[in-house]
């Protein structure tokens, strides 16, 4: 959020929510079973449950999403055809960065203050991206989207 850029730095985050943590495999064999899960995933709802701040630079603000029972299927599922020791809690990142509290707390104002509605959002997870990430790279810029896919459509 740019809002967060003027106040603290940091880059700024194409905006994602991370479903799945890191996978170890060659890039056709990624591709391969990416689509595979997507083509078992159901679309599903995503609640947000809170503004969280966090110690990790990744997910320094971020809007943490309701673990109810559909999200936490699809997102085993995928981690399970991924082969990922398990599902990240999905979270969309607002900002990037390392804040000490004090700042941390200001961050969670100054969300609070650009759009109240953001922290109550809700929205339909009908696709998914498959990016290779570097996670020396802070910028995201090296970040390489490699497969898209649509979730399979609820028959």
């Amino acid at each position: 959020m740019e809002a967060l850029r003027k106040e603290f730095g940091g880059p700024e985050v194409e905006p994602h929510i991370t479903v799945a943590g890191s996978i170890l495999f060659n890039r056709s064999e990624a591709i391969e079973k990416f689509i595979g899960a997507c083509n078992e995933i159901n679309p599903y709802v995503c609640q947000v449950d809170q503004l969280e701040t966090s110690k990790f630079y990744f997910q320094c603000v971020s809007l943490v999403f309701q673990a109810d029972h559909q999200l936490t299927q699809e997102t085993g599922l995928l981690a399970a055809r991924m082969y990922c020791n398990s599902a990240n809690m999905p979270h969309l990142s607002l900002f990037y960065g390392d804040l000490t509290d004090e700042e941390k707390k200001r961050a969670v104002e100054i969300v609070k203050s650009v759009d109240e509605g953001l922290c109550t959002i809700s929205f339909t997870i009908n696709r998914m991206q498959l990016y290779r990430v570097n996670f020396e790279d802070k910028t995201q810029k090296s970040w390489e989207m490699v497969s898209e896919c649509n979730l399979r459509p609820k028959i």
